[in-house]
């Protein structure tokens, strides 16, 4: 019985639904489409009233979008201005600096020229200072010489006749004993810085005689030295160590088994000191006597 119910649940729907259209259910009908016109017309009025709100929300957000259009567009052609002037002011500051580059260039050129211009003037200026210096120099020196001569000739004359004078004076009034006495002076003079100058040459050459002998007898050992280790080594040549008289060392190989070494001589100075000491005996008797 349920099973049948729900099965033919479409139908008995139908059938109510069919009964409810009687005069009760005809009432209701029309107070139901009187409250469903009523309805709608409130829907209307309200969809009247939105569309009019959004008729004026659409005016103005027109308004501020055709504003803001407006405003954005002129801030585009601002910016599009401002991009050209600054395209133009940086191609006018580029022509600007080239326009400066070439003026300093020809400025740089003008002024180098301007220096060497500057240095040739001067330096012909100061050929000219230095030739007119010369000038007045030579000049200067050839009078200065001129005079120089002929005063010293006057001065040389003058003393001349002054020591003459003064010579033939003492001529007359001096004896023989007083001319060997200036003689003796003069020959003092003369000889004993010569004798002087040739004795400190040989204590030189005595000491540095000493130091040279010296040397030469430690290379001399070291040599001797070194030609026994060879010998003593087995060299397979005997060496000839020749010592010369002017303490030079010559090493020749030869086939002798022995090196001999010969003394170093020192140079004879026994006729020098000789002659210095002659010398000095005739300075001292060439030497005037004291008074």
């Amino acid at each position: 019985m349920f099973e049948g119910k729900e099965k033919r649940l479409e139908l008995i729907r139908e059938l109510r639904t069919t009964h409810a259209l009687q005069e009760d259910g005809q009432l209701l009908k029309k107070a139901e489409k009187q409250v469903t016109l009523a309805l709608q017309r409130q829907r209307d009025l309200h969809e009247h009233k939105m569309s009019l709100m959004e008729k004026h929300l659409a005016r103005v957000e027109g308004r501020v979008l055709a504003n803001m259009l407006d405003f954005l567009s002129k801030e585009l052609i601002r910016l599009q201005e401002e991009r050209r002037i600054h395209a133009f002011a940086m191609l006018a500051e580029r022509q600007r600096r080239m326009r400066e580059a070439e003026e300093s260039g020809r400025r740089q050129v003008e002024e180098r020229r301007r220096r060497e211009e500057d240095e040739i003037f001067r330096q012909v200026v100061k050929v000219h200072q230095k030739t007119v210096d010369s000038y007045l120099e030579d000049i200067i020196l050839n009078s200065m010489e001129s005079t120089a001569e002929e005063q010293s000739k006057e001065e040389v004359q003058r003393m001349a006749v002054e020591i003459n004078n003064i010579a033939y004076e003492m001529e007359a009034r001096q004896s023989h004993l007083q001319s060997e006495e200036i003689v003796a002076e003069l020959v003092y003079s003369f000889l004993i810085p010569e004798v002087q100058k040739i004795t400190i040459k040989e204590k030189v050459r005595q000491a540095q005689r000493k130091h040279i002998h010296a040397a030469h007898q430690i290379i001399h050992g070291n040599t001797e030295t070194a030609v026994g280790q060879l010998f003593s080594t087995g060299f397979p040549e005997a060496i000839n160590v020749e010592f010369p008289q002017n303490g030079l060392l010559s090493v020749t190989p030869t086939g002798q088994d022995v090196a001999e070494q010969q003394e170093i001589k020192p140079p004879d100075t026994q006729g020098q000191q000789d002659k210095t000491l002659e010398d000095s005996h005739c300075t001292e008797s060439a030497r005037p006597p004291e008074q």
